[in-house]
């Protein structure tokens, strides 16, 4: 996992993409920066969406139900060691 290259002397710091903070919190580091947002895309090219539209739509489907009841926003987001962790 990209968490422990600080950990282990491999970056002092990450980017990583974030959704709830525990992974960070466990491997005690700390967020320093929103770098940006970011937003999930399915493509779907128009061979399959032709010849598998029945199965590409019920996946974008199963998609749309798991959007309306969301997990916490993900974003890009800048981390170092906590205080106390071995690169502090």
């Amino acid at each position: 996992s990209i968490e422990l290259a600080p950990l282990v002397g491999l970056a002092e710091r990450i980017v990583d993409l974030v959704q709830s903070g525990e992974t960070l919190r466990v491997n005690g580091l700390v967020e320093v920066a929103e770098i940006t947002r970011s937003t999930a895309r399915v493509i779907v090219n128009r061979a399959s969406m032709k010849t598998e539209h029945v199965r590409v739509s019920g996946v974008i489907e199963e998609m749309r139900r798991a959007r309306r009841h969301p997990a916490p926003v993900s974003g890009r987001r800048g981390v170092e060691a906590a205080p106390g962790t071995p690169l502090q």
